[in-house]
């Protein structure tokens, strides 16, 4: 039975945490971009076919557990219409090399009720060990220690060879996304994963194939599941601290003579570098009643709005910021340019989740 999208707030914006080392705090913040492929957006029950090249159809139950497992705002996102391959092909007399074909992906999506049928091929992963030596050096004379174990000074060194070994394996898969109302073939794409280990004789061991090949697997899913579904991505806000610089090193604020701005703009800084965004936004705002002219406020302010996931608002804040601003500032034309994409992605967003 098909399970109905949430209906939840579209941007998640989760604080994990804050660098208040040198300079301005930065707050770390999740968001939900939409799914890279457009043709995706309407898709709720899918269908996946047997992919070709995988005789033992583990990668085709990889493939379909993955997709039913998908979640989005902490509930399923799709609902996996299971395709019993021998059951259509006796009703239907489909051969193997036609379920590749686009009018046969149509008649099996109808004939199991999906609206998207994903198909293609597979690869199993293809292992590749290359040998190489790296050299090294050992003390052979010198001064030891009391013990005579070890040498604390060195007069002749032994140089010497160690085998050492690279292991990769690659895992590819083509996938094709059919619309099955349309006929019309949504996206189609190739999907590589490299998984790769370097060892020495004196500094490790061989890594197990099968872990090898889990990870370069697990690359494939990863691409796989930002096309088909929209996912989350974090990224860090940086606060301001200065209005224009001063010099080469230096920074200035232009409400400086103004003892009540100043003492609100630093108690933001402050509380943000506390982790504690609710008063620090509370602290901009107050320094912004008493003083409107200064860049840093402005940007501040632009971030807060950003962490609540009011672009539009942000954006106002960041370019007012750029508008005060003596010189163009780096880190507020990138907020800018960040918000002005998120905006977008967050329109694109609300259209796949309703």
């Amino acid at each position: 039975m098909s399970q109905a999208r949430p209906h939840h707030p579209l941007i998640v914006v989760l604080i994990t945490g804050f660098l208040a080392a040198c300079g301005a705090p930065s707050v770390t913040t999740t968001m939900l971009l939409p799914a890279k492929q457009p043709s995706m957006a309407e898709a709720k029950r899918i269908g996946v076919s047997p992919l070709k090249g995988d005789g033992g159809g583990l990668y085709t139950a990889r493939l379909q557990s993955f997709i039913a497992n998908i979640q989005v705002q902490d509930a399923p996102y799709f609902t996996l219409v299971d395709i019993d391959r021998e059951a259509v092909l006796r009703e239907q007399r489909f051969s193997d090399s036609a379920l590749a074909d686009a009018k046969t992906a149509i008649d099996l999506g109808r004939l199991v009720a999906a609206d998207t049928l994903l198909s293609g091929a597979v690869r199993t992963p293809q292992y590749n060990k290359t040998r190489s030596v790296q050299e090294r050096e050992e003390c052979v004379e010198g001064t030891k220690s009391t013990y005579g174990d070890t040498y604390v000074t060195c007069e002749k060194y032994k140089k010497y060879v160690v085998p050492c070994a690279t292991q990769t394996m690659r895992f590819t898969m083509s996938l094709r996304a059919t619309k099955v109302s349309t006929g019309t073939v949504g996206f189609i794409k190739d999907y590589d994963g490299t998984a790769s280990h370097s060892y020495c004789a004196d500094t490790g061991v061989a890594r197990d194939k099968t872990a090898l090949g889990d990870a370069a697997v697990e690359q494939v899913f990863g691409q796989i599941r930002q096309d088909v579904a929209p996912y989350p991505v974090s990224f860090t806000i940086a606060f301001l601290d200065y209005d224009a610089k001063n010099g080469i090193a230096g920074k200035e604020l232009f409400f400086a003579d103004n003892g009540g701005a100043k003492a609100a703009f630093e108690a933001g800084l402050k509380l943000a570098g506390q982790q504690n965004t609710a008063a620090a936004c509370a602290q901009f705002r107050n320094a912004a009643s008493q003083f409107n002219g200064s860049p840093a406020i402005m940007h501040n302010l632009g971030v807060c709005a950003e962490i609540d996931g009011n672009f539009d608002k942000a954006i106002t804040f960041y370019r007012q910021s750029a508008t005060l601003a003596p010189s163009p500032i780096a880190v507020t034309a990138g907020a800018l340019a960040r918000a002005t994409r998120n905006r977008a992605s967050t329109a694109a967003l609300e259209a796949q989740l309703r």
